[in-house]
């Protein structure tokens, strides 16, 4: 009966092969066994452990991690540790159990949509691309905080609305920081966001970043002991977060969906 529960799980959960579950791990694996259901940690193979946790969940209604379920979070994308004397490299690395050796949370990944606009696969988050030409999605614009959402997001949600969508906002703390990916700097996102970018491109065919000056979001700083007039503001370049005076000129970076 056992054998039968197992083969009946495995046809359900649409895993690999058998041969695949057992594969050495490396970039054979990584190739043969990357879009496995199985795979809750992402590392290209579906282990002995993920199989019984499958079945468990299967058939008991046990909660099979993983990383979007584990932490809820997403990882910061570093992939290399100190190795005790201070310089980065491979991983463990010294002392074990370093950002990059974990791997905390769930990978960043990106779709460039062919519509001006990059969706997130994890958080259901839909970021507007940035361009280099004299158009509302100008890199180089910058706004007070009050103009980000009067000026800014109210342009992008005048009809005809941008890549067919009414809906764009001003990104909170949060939703900004998840584009950090803190496996890269300068600057510190992912080349979906800093792709082709020269001038009088448009955002159907480039993608940029501004590497020198915050963007906005639309969270407020919460200080009472602080001068009215304050939000945060992410440094994408190096990955800082930082409160800035509403007057101050910023980027912006629309965003829609996630809620």
């Amino acid at each position: 009966m056992a054998i039968r529960h197992w083969l009946r799980c495995l046809f359900i959960l649409g895993a690999c092969s058998v041969p695949t579950l057992f594969a050495i791990r490396g970039a054979h694996a990584a190739a043969a066994c990357s879009s496995c259901p199985g795979d809750t940690d992402n590392d290209g193979e579906v282990t002995i452990a993920e199989l019984v946790r499958a079945v468990n969940s299967a058939l008991n209604g046990c909660p099979t991690p993983g990383p979007t379920q584990s932490s809820g979070l997403l990882s910061t994308g570093q992939a290399q540790c100190d190795d005790g004397s201070g310089t980065l490299g491979t991983c463990p690395g010294s002392p074990r159990g370093q950002d990059g050796e974990i791997k905390a949370g769930a990978p960043l990944t990106y779709t460039d949509n062919g519509n001006g606009t990059i969706s997130d696969s994890v958080t259901g988050l839909t970021w507007e691309k940035l361009s280099s030409d004299g158009s509302i999605h100008r890199v180089d614009n910058t706004y007070t905080w009050a103009n980000a959402f009067s000026a800014k997001i109210a342009a992008l949600n005048t009809t005809p609305c941008f890549a067919g969508h009414c809906d764009w906002r001003l990104p909170n703390r949060r939703e900004l920081e998840s584009l950090v990916d803190l496996g890269r700097v300068t600057p510190a996102v992912d080349p979906a966001f800093n792709t082709a970018c020269k001038p009088g491109c448009t955002v159907m065919t480039c993608s940029c970043m501004q590497p020198d000056m915050p963007y906005w979001s639309s969270t407020s700083y919460q200080d009472p002991t602080a001068p009215p007039g304050v939000a945060w503001a992410v440094d994408e370049n190096v990955g800082i977060v930082n409160a800035f005076d509403k007057t101050n000129p910023n980027h912006v970076r629309a965003v829609r969906g996630g809620l």
